[in-house]
């Protein structure tokens, strides 16, 4: 990381405006200090293009938000770690829905049988 490339990490786009202006900022950085290295390039079914800081050598990788998927831009040493993070995540969401439609599957069976 340095200051011709980015200095933090963006673990999340909020939303569609703070996506473009960060496309804006990388779009004026790729002219002069980044170039592109791989693009559709994946991680556990996670896509993301690899771009490099020309001064710092600093790998980026950026995950386009889509829909509900709200894209990332990191460095290397982060992406592993932050891709396993959100598959996690997902995962015990799963299973709180799955947690939820039993209950409610068994509700409606106690309640059938009590009549």
């Amino acid at each position: 990381m340095c200051s011709k490339c980015f200095s933090t990490n963006y673990f999340i786009f909020n939303s569609q405006t703070d996506f473009e202006n960060f496309d804006k900022e990388l779009n004026s950085k790729l002219k002069n200090n980044l170039t592109a290295l791989n693009c559709g390039k994946s991680y556990k079914e996670v896509y993301f293009d690899q771009y490099q800081c020309l001064h710092c050598m600093t790998i980026w990788n950026l995950s386009t938000p889509d829909n509900a998927w709200r894209g990332f831009f990191i460095d290397n040493e982060s992406i592993s770690q932050h891709i396993d993070n959100i598959k996690n995540d997902d995962k015990k969401k799963g299973l709180i829905g799955l947690l939820i439609l039993i209950i409610i599957v068994g509700i409606i069976v106690y309640l059938t049988i009590i009549k």
